[in-house]
């Protein structure tokens, strides 16, 4: 797991270097980015343990989510930036083959998109989910 948020890392890094051509931040941006895609995956499986399994989803308030998001960012700073990690991370990236690159941006690519549809539909039906139980009005 490590690798891939390694390699998702470099990846946003490099979008933010030549796409976006960020000069003052590119490591805080790239760095975000990753912190807020495991924050969307913790929030998500908090989501399906309070709603599907206890069913009882106010066991939780409201602003606990912006809670989660920011501890998602206490390990990633350690494990990404701390003591310049993130020049090996970036010096490991640049010195994969073609072959590695291409298996870890795949793997990456289909990361990223589970992880925005499993967040959406975790929302759509756990409101749908709440509205029948009438702690949501319509």
């Amino acid at each position: 797991m490590k690798s891939l948020f390694n390699h998702i890392f470099y990846c946003a890094y490099c979008w933010n270097i030549h796409i976006i051509k960020e000069k003052d931040f590119p490591v805080l941006s790239a760095y975000l980015f990753v912190s807020v895609l495991i924050g969307i995956n913790i929030i998500s499986i908090y989501t399906i343990f309070a709603v599907y399994l206890i069913k009882n989803p106010t066991i939780y308030p409201d602003w606990g989510y912006w809670i989660i998001i920011l501890l998602s960012f206490i390990p990633n700073y350690f494990t990404l930036i701390h003591k310049n990690k993130y020049k090996t991370i970036l010096d490991h990236s640049q010195n994969l083959n073609k072959s590695e690159k291409r298996k870890k941006d795949i793997v990456m690519t289909l990361y990223i998109i589970l992880t925005f549809l499993i967040g959406i539909y975790v929302i759509y039906a756990s409101r749908d989910f709440l509205f029948q139980q009438g702690v949501l009005l319509e």
